[in-house]
């Protein structure tokens, strides 16, 4: 069995970086890729234009400290506001999430089907 844990509030407020290390250093296995601050935020590291590099960065920085990310949560809870412009933009960013699953190496992206909150 692999011990994982998220990433979220680490790489919030300490850099995805110094999250890894935080991680590793506590014994964890592997990471869960939180993105769901992707879902408020234009600009932030994943949208820049080196984020494919970036995301084999920190894939190599993890193998480097004998962990992995064994799993990402895509942004959206699985309730939103009744406006119809998010729910289109929550199904853009769930196609966008692919490719940096993939530069990651992570093989499971969960997906918070979405319900209106009326």
């Amino acid at each position: 069995m692999k011990i994982s844990t998220t990433n979220s509030f680490l790489a919030l407020n300490y850099g995805q970086e110094k999250a890894l290390d935080m991680i590793a250093s506590a014994g964890f296995d592997c990471v869960d890729m939180y993105f769901g601050y992707m879902a408020k935020d234009n600009e932030n590291e994943f949208f820049l234009p080196d984020a494919p590099q970036r995301c084999r960065d920190l894939r190599k920085q993890a193998e480097d400290k004998g962990i992995f990310f064994n799993q990402a949560h895509a942004p959206f809870p699985p309730y939103l506001p009744s406006v119809p412009e998010l729910y289109d933009y929550a199904v853009e960013m769930y196609v966008n999430m692919m490719p940096f699953c993939q530069e990651v190496g992570i093989k499971n992206l969960v997906l918070h089907g979405i319900s209106w909150n009326q």
